[in-house]
């Protein structure tokens, strides 16, 4: 996380809007300081029109941000949506990414998060983790969010620095996966392998697909707030897309 002193150049800040959304401000000895929030990084980005299970998944490193003072760098909250179009999903890509630079402060996070109400990933454990890693310095995360055969491999799961959680990466409400294929009652947890609807929250597009085929977004977004709550965000880091058949068992 990057740390700057300012003194009589403070009138250059204020004039860039942006910057000001951006960034956050303490008073220390009568000059400002203000905190940035580092994004985290894409090592692996799945795309959506690969048919082959090995490279469905996501894999990215955490940013090494500090806290200081009043301010709280949480973690890296990891964000999804569900759409039925991949042409709408790469639209709102393109969108996002246009955004995403430091002259726009948190827009492109806002764009995500506020405008396509983008929501975080759940856990199967039941209860939300907010962010859902936990700021701990720099660390490698892997997210799968469907299985592919019986393989432990190629499971639905999470490792956060070599551990696999003893939950698995679940819907917004930490009850639904994204098993949808899975829904027959001959696997474990089929109640809540539904297919999603085009009126679920975290679900775009105005029909379902003719395919039967979803695809799922994802973005890992640094988080910190103030001691007022108010939270602040770093750069949007894009982790992938896949697409999910909902008409086969496999993924």
């Amino acid at each position: 996380m990057k740390k700057f002193i300012l003194g009589k150049r403070k009138r250059i800040l204020f004039s860039i809007p942006a910057c000001v959304l951006f960034l956050l401000f303490f008073q220390a000895c009568g000059l400002q300081e203000y905190f940035a929030l580092d994004p985290p990084v894409a090592y692996h980005t799945p795309d959506y029109s690969t048919s082959n299970y090995t490279e469905k998944y996501f894999r990215f490193g955490t940013a090494s941000n500090s806290s200081s003072g009043e301010f709280i760098a949480e973690g890296t909250a990891v964000y999804y949506k569900i759409y039925s179009s991949y042409s709408e999903m790469n639209s709102h890509i393109s969108s996002v990414n246009a955004l995403n630079t430091l002259s726009n402060g948190t827009a492109s996070a806002r764009r995500v998060i506020e405008t396509y109400s983008y929501k975080p990933v759940g856990t199967s454990a039941g209860s939300s983790r907010t962010p859902l890693i936990a700021n701990n310095g720099a660390q490698t995360v892997y997210i799968r969010l469907m299985s592919y055969g019986t393989d432990s491999n190629f499971s639905s799961k999470v490792i956060i620095a070599g551990t696999e959680q003893s939950w698995k990466p679940v819907r917004y409400d930490n009850r639904r996966t994204f098993e949808f294929g899975r829904g027959a009652n001959t696997y474990a947890n089929y109640e809540n392998n539904a297919t999603p609807s085009t009126g679920d929250d975290d679900v775009y597009g105005s029909s379902s697909p003719f395919d039967n085929v979803w695809y799922v977004n994802m973005y890992a977004i640094s988080v910190g707030r103030d001691a007022s709550y108010t939270p602040y965000y770093s750069l949007v880091t894009w982790l992938g897309s896949v697409a999910i058949d909902a008409g086969s068992k496999n993924n």
